[in-house]
């Protein structure tokens, strides 16, 4: 028979609660961070005219999942190869003539 305690049931939702409000405000802190350099470099001309929400989102995205892999131990994503698919694709998404096609 499983008994179950209300008490340490609630207290992990509340756990649960505070970790998600804690994260969500210190990862949308990174993500403004983030994107107020790609707004600076739009403003300077340095940066194409792409959403700068939506290019970080899918920029730190591509960076927790290869960071994921790199701390696994992935035979295939080192820490260089982690850097330079990143560049690349800040590269091509912000270019100023507007942002490139991948590539297959």
């Amino acid at each position: 028979m499983v008994r179950i305690d209300a008490a340490l049931v609630l207290g992990s939702f509340e756990l649960r609660s505070l970790h998600s409000a804690l994260n969500d405000e210190s990862y949308g802190r990174w993500i403004e961070r983030v994107e107020t350099i790609v707004r600076d470099g739009q403003e300077r001309g340095a940066f194409g005219g792409v959403d700068a929400h939506e290019f970080v989102l899918r920029f730190l995205t591509m960076m927790d999942g290869l960071v994921i892999q790199v701390l696994m131990g992935s035979a295939e994503v080192d820490m260089r190869h982690m850097r330079d698919l990143l560049l690349g694709f800040a590269r091509d998404g912000l270019r100023p003539d507007g942002p490139r096609e991948p590539t297959r």
